[in-house]
């Protein structure tokens, strides 16, 4: 049995020991993430970014890549990729100069409003890329809004009357319907009012 000088050095002896494998602890925890950031390879964030951002480009790349890309929502949703398919299709016919292309995308009442000599016209100059689709809601049946933002280079003359640059970063929200079994792109109040800034 230890006598009380025993149980006394015990006593004083442990907070130190603690203290000393604690602070052991506190110094490998540090380095080990000290360490990890110098050597693990920062992950690609693949989450685009959002519409009320600038894009980080500037010109120069203008307009970017023609290949229509989906946020994680948008992707997730059961008509995404049936929508992605008719929006690559819609913004490859502007970026070929293609009317009947166009016409494939779009719905008969949308296809009214423009003739061949109106829409080659309108579009004469045009080249879209940077293409995201945001979000996909139902609207009502057979019928979606689409939120979604891209950049279009132009000549300033062919460009919006009251906002004649060329280069163009676009906010819209595009009416799709379902029309013979496929989503197209319709003409309503939805796209009407579309945000804009120069690039």
């Amino acid at each position: 049995m230890p006598g009380p000088s025993g149980n006394r050095a015990r006593g004083t002896s442990q907070p130190w020991l603690f203290a000393a494998v604690l602070f052991a602890v506190v110094v490998a925890l540090a380095a080990g993430l000290l360490t990890r950031g110098w050597y693990v390879l920062p992950t690609r964030v693949t989450t685009p970014i959002s519409p009320s951002q600038p894009s980080p480009s500037k010109n120069g790349a203008a307009p970017g890549s023609p290949v229509v890309s989906m946020s994680t929502d948008a992707a997730a949703h059961p008509d995404g990729a049936r929508v992605r398919d008719a929006l690559q299709t819609y913004f490859n016919s502007i970026n070929e100069g293609s009317y009947t292309d166009w016409l494939r995308a779009v719905t008969t009442d949308r296809a009214e409003d423009k003739t061949r000599a109106q829409w080659k016209q309108e579009y004469r100059s045009t080249k879209d890329g940077s293409i995201t689709v945001y979000r996909i809601e139902r609207a009502g049946p057979g019928s979606l809004r689409v939120l979604l933002s891209f950049t279009s280079a132009q000549n300033p003359r062919d460009a919006p009357a009251d906002f004649p640059y060329q280069c163009i970063r676009w906010r819209v929200v595009y009416p799709f319907a379902l029309e013979r079994g496929e989503w197209k792109l319709d003409s309503g109040q939805a796209g009407a009012s579309p945000q804009h800034d120069q690039c």
